[in-house]
Parts: C-alpha cells; sequence; structure tokens
C-alpha cells in the first residue's frame, strides 16, 4: 500500500520532505545546545530506519510481482507450444530444425564470437510466447534466412522449452 507498481507515493514524496527538513534542522541546530543536536540525530535514524523498511517491502512486493507475471507468461506459452507441436505433428504447421550460433563481436578487431545467447549474442529477439519477434539487422540469423519474424522456437537441441525462454535453456544446455 506504500507504493504502487512502478510509482512513487505520496508517502515517499512526505518522507523525503521529512528527510530535508531535519537535514535542514540539523544544520540550523550549529551551535545549539547538544541536546537538540542529538534529538534530529535520532529523529533522522528513525526515518531513515522506516524508510529503508518500507522501502525493502515494496522490492518484495515487485519481486513477488514479476514472479507471479513471469509464471503466467510460462504457462500461457506453453499451452501455446504445445498446441503448436500437436499442430506440426499432424502436419498442419510447418516445422523445421535451425541451427545457430552467437554473432560476432563487432567491436573486436579479430573475429570473436559474443557469449551468452542475448539479443545482441545471437541477432534473434523472442517474445513472451517465444517467437522471434525481430531479427536483428547484420545478425547471423538475419543473413542466413532461416528464422523469419513470427516462427515460434519450441525445442532447443531437442528439447522442448515448456514455456522457458530460449536463452535460458541454451545456458542451461551449454553448462551440462
Amino acid at each position: 500500500s506504500d507504493y504502487e507498481g512502478e510509482h512513487h507515493s505520496p508517502r515517499l514524496a512526505a518522507f523525503h520532505e521529512l528527510k530535508s527538513a531535519l537535514a535542514d534542522a540539523t544544520d540550523a541546530a550549529c551551535g545549539l545546545t547538544c541536546e537538540l543536536i542529538a534529538a534530529l540525530g535520532a529523529a533522522q535514524g528513525l526515518v531513515d530506519e522506516r524508510f529503508g523498511t518500507m522501502l525493502s517491502e515494496w522490492e518484495e512486493r515487485m519481486a513477488l510481482e514479476r514472479a507471479a507475471k513471469e509464471g503466467a507468461r510460462l504457462e500461457v506459452a506453453a499451452a501455446e507450444e504445445e498446441w503448436l507441436c500437436g499442430q506440426a505433428d499432424s502436419g498442419a504447421i510447418e516445422q523445421r530444425k535451425v541451427a545457430f550460433r552467437n554473432a560476432l563481436d563487432p567491436r573486436s578487431l579479430v573475429p570473436r564470437p559474443l557469449r551468452g545467447f542475448s539479443e545482441t549474442a545471437t541477432g534473434i529477439a523472442f517474445d513472451d510466447a517465444n517467437a522471434v519477434r525481430k531479427l536483428t539487422r547484420g545478425g547471423l540469423e538475419m543473413t542466413r534466412h532461416r528464422l523469419r519474424v513470427g516462427d515460434v522456437i519450441l525445442a532447443v537441441d531437442g528439447e522442448r522449452l515448456k514455456g522457458r525462454r530460449p536463452a535460458e535453456v541454451m545456458e542451461a544446455l551449454q553448462r551440462e
């Protein structure tokens, strides 16, 4: 309730104003009694502690929201993949096997493949349903014309994705 999504709440703004006021009061307290300076320091500590707690609670809520969103995406992608595999098995849609590798590092003077399976490394961007969303201009896959925008990746090295992202499966297979 302290925060809504990624937007700052009025409570956050109020905490920032309070911290600023305490800092101003501390500056104005120079030369005043030790008790006043100690009281301002204690108030600043309490504000910092509460703000830290609020921030931690907000970060936890955001992590839970991201996990729920990814779980829902995974479920939808897995169901669509299952349907597409059934269509491919029945011959209703074309199924192709495509091998690809990482693009070359454009910053290197000698040919050196990029590491990992990011959009930059592969030249392929996927949407939430593991369909090819974009082929990077000059990327290996764009120049080979084996994948097209809209193609859906169902498996990597014969292992069905089951809704997982292609890069996640490729990285796991590489570790094995």
